[in-house]
């Protein structure tokens, strides 16, 4: 099994202010677009290594500065792990702070090659 681990994703500043409706209206065809370009960088570093399993290992949600507010980036990211069914699990990190965390929890029921995996023992 090849796993491919990323951590400490360190958002670009202007992905703070994708929407929801933005999130929800994603098309694959969006990741040409200079806004985009960080998230496209992720997914094509997870095309280039082509894993069996993604794991996200924290601080998805923060730039690594205790900026917040870039879960959306990181709900893309994982739509388009989805849309290519890659599995992917994740964790919680030091800057992941519970209001932006709890709405990218909300979010992954949607999901069905997402689990978030804080403090759980995981077997595949």
């Amino acid at each position: 099994m090849k796993v491919l681990f990323l951590s400490d994703l360190n958002w670009q500043n202007h992905l703070r202010s994708i929407s929801d409706d933005e999130v929800y209206n994603f098309k694959i065809s969006h990741l040409k677009k200079t806004r985009f370009q960080s998230i496209a960088k992720y997914f094509s570093i997870v095309e280039y290594e082509a894993p069996d399993l993604v794991l996200f290992a924290g601080d998805i949600t923060g730039d690594g500065s205790c900026g917040h507010g870039f879960h959306n980036a990181f709900k893309l990211l994982l739509l388009l792990l989805e849309h290519h069914s890659i599995p992917s699990k994740f964790i919680s990190g030091n800057h992941d702070p519970n209001l932006y965390y709890k709405q990218l929890l909300a979010f992954i029921p949607s999901l069905k090659f997402c689990e978030e995996i804080s403090n759980k023992k995981v077997t595949e």
